[in-house]
């Protein structure tokens, strides 16, 4: 354990070794005693290595690590200072996360073991302790107390006989009976699996999936099949079971145990600070994309906008950014489903946009270029585009003319061309008049970076929504061909005195 480098934390196996070393903390030496390179104690780098271990992204070192922890500090095999000074050179994030840990050790002490009955008679006639002091130090390192009754269904012959080169008998039996591994896999029901082997397999099943683009709706039993191969090799058999049931997902009612799945992961995640929702959020949004797709029921879309909410809402705990592909997963159908729900259902998904609508998560760059251009360009849903188009404003509005970029300006130019509705209309109106305020007045810049996508009609509607005066009307005047006269006109017309003009 103690030749062990953060690196090292991200392979297999780990955490039996480490639950190994715990079955027999007993039996371990004071550490803080033996000298090591660099004038360093044993003891300080066994606390840094566990530490490190503490840090890791996986959850079930974790747990091994704190309980290896813990255990060494009840035996005494190292100091809880020792603890604390290796947890304070860490960066003061890894601090606070760990502060929880230290404070539980400190509230503990140091007291070894009561259950330990049987090693406090041999302390009573062992001749190499202290008289007086047996309850209070530390097994010296050549008794050989039972094993401990902390540790359940453990193989006590097995680690007898070898305690630090256990057959692979034992090993097997450590794996299955540790009871902090098992609660961290019910804890988190997507702890992802280790191997390079499932990686790679997961690496190539994604290269080989073709993700549809919006407007399209991804759907069907290919697309469920590709999404299965490419997630369930990282994660546990009986998740997978329950996020790919075996009929597939025709209707939202048959995501009932997926959704009760990724709500675990979520609050799990919460209390344990990991990294799993981060990491697998590919694999996430596209489920849940592929879930909002399918046939519509009250059950199954309640149960989502729920799960929807919670995820949003950890993610913006987290600070996380979604990128521009994620963008345009779940959110353009995100935008389709909320203007074509009615009632309580409609309520719950703008309340979900809005969620959606903060620059640390949903910035106004993607938000308007990306997602609302979209929708305006190739939702057949009406009310869809009408939303999109009053988001587009507000990010121009918040950000100037890169909340929707020139292909969004060209975008909602031939909307407004083609668009039938009144409603529709005049918000494309409005949008169009906004930016040509951004770019003071000059109507004929607009129109030329429009160009063809802005008909003679759409333009005549722009210009008697533009504010009289200024730039704007300038512009408008002298395309329209109306001059004012010039002032040295009227001298001209009097030359050749009063006669000539009496005349």
């Amino acid at each position: 354990v103690g030749e062990l480098e953060e690196s090292d934390f991200k392979s297999g196996g780990i955490a039996d070794i480490l639950d190994l070393v715990k079955s027999v903390a007993a039996r371990l030496p004071d550490l803080e005693s033996i000298a090591s390179q660099g004038g360093n104690t044993l003891g300080g780098r066994f606390a840094k290595v566990l530490v490190q271990g503490l840090g890791s992204s996986k959850v079930d070192i974790r747990a091994s690590a704190e309980a290896l922890l813990e255990e060494s500090v009840s035996q005494g095999v190292i100091q809880l200072s020792t603890v604390k000074k290796t947890v304070s050179k860490q960066k003061p994030a890894v601090q606070r996360s760990l502060a929880p840990v230290i404070q539980k050790l400190s509230n503990s002490g140091t007291k070894p073991n009561t259950n330990a009955a049987p090693a406090k008679s041999i302390d009573d006639s062992d001749p190499g302790t202290e008289p007086g002091k047996g309850a209070t130090t530390r097994p010296v390192n050549h008794r050989k107390p039972p094993i401990r009754s902390s540790v359940p269904r453990i193989s006590t012959k097995n680690v007898d006989q070898s305690p630090f080169r256990p057959s692979s008998t034992a090993k097997n039996s450590i794996t299955r009976s540790t009871p902090r591994q098992k609660e961290a896999q019910n804890a988190n029901p997507l702890m992802a699996k280790t191997g390079a082997a499932n990686l790679q397999k997961s690496k190539a099943a994604v290269r080989s999936m073709t993700w549809p683009d919006y407007p399209e709706d991804p759907t069907g039993s290919l697309l469920f099949g590709a999404l299965k191969k490419a997630w369930s090799p990282l994660i546990p058999v009986e998740s997978a079971k329950s996020l790919f049931p075996d009929g597939g997902i025709k209707k939202q009612d048959d995501a009932m145990e997926g959704f009760e799945i990724l709500s675990r992961a979520i609050t799990a995640e919460k209390e344990e600070e990991c990294n799993v929702i981060r990491e697998q959020f590919s694999f996430i949004w596209k489920w849940m994309t592929f879930v909002l797709c399918s046939k519509e029921s009250t059950v199954g879309t309640q149960a989502l906008l729920q799960l929807a909410a919670s995820l949003v809402e950890h993610l913006r705990s987290i600070q996380f950014e979604l990128s521009d592909v994620e963008c345009m997963m779940f959110v353009p159908h995100l935008f389709d489903k909320a203007s074509a729900a009615k009632g309580r259902f409609k309520d719950s998904f703008m309340d979900l946009i809005e969620q959606l609508k903060v620059e640390d998560l949903l910035p106004s760059k993607r938000l308007g270029p990306l997602i609302c251009v979209a929708v305006i360009e190739g939702s057949s849903h009406p009310k869809a585009r009408l939303l999109a188009c009053k988001e587009c404003h507000a990010c121009v509005e918040s950000i100037g003319l890169s909340g929707i970029g020139k292909r969004g300006v060209l975008a909602a130019a031939k909307s407004l061309s083609e668009e039938k509705l009144q409603e529709n209309r005049s918000a494309l109106v409005d949008l169009m008049v906004l930016l040509v305020s951004k770019m003071n007045g000059d109507m004929q810049r607009f129109s030329r970076i429009c160009g063809s996508s802005l008909t003679g009609k759409a333009r005549s509607l722009i210009e008697e929504q533009l504010p009289t005066g200024g730039g704007a009307h300038g512009s408008a005047s002298a395309r329209s061909g109306i001059a004012k006269p010039s002032p040295r006109r009227e001298p001209r017309s009097s030359i050749g005195g009063p006669q000539l003009a009496k005349k």
